[in-house]
């Protein structure tokens, strides 16, 4: 997420153009529209799969938290997953 948003933002010379919110819907329920599978995944609703995961917020480089769109975006990683929950089940 953080270098599809940088790339843009490089590429355009324009700091503003891709929100931190925009590109986290991007991975999200853009990715999942892109495979067809947005009825199904991508988002938590009644009906879909409930895929989620748990990232523990309470880490040095996600403090202070100002902005939750612009931490995951730019600063979370992949070892601040703490659970992940995917088709209702606790892996």
């Amino acid at each position: 997420m953080d270098t599809a948003a940088k790339v843009h933002k490089v590429t355009l010379l324009d700091p503003t153009v891709m929100s931190a919110e925009t590109v986290l819907k991007m991975a999200t329920i853009g990715g999942t529209e892109v495979l067809g599978l947005d009825k199904l995944i991508g988002s938590i609703e009644a009906g879909k799969q409930a895929d989620i995961i748990l990232i523990d917020m309470n880490q040095p480089h996600l403090t202070p938290l100002y902005n939750c769109y612009s931490q995951l975006v730019y600063a979370a990683r992949g070892a601040d997953v703490k659970t992940s929950i995917i088709n209702v089940r606790l892996l």
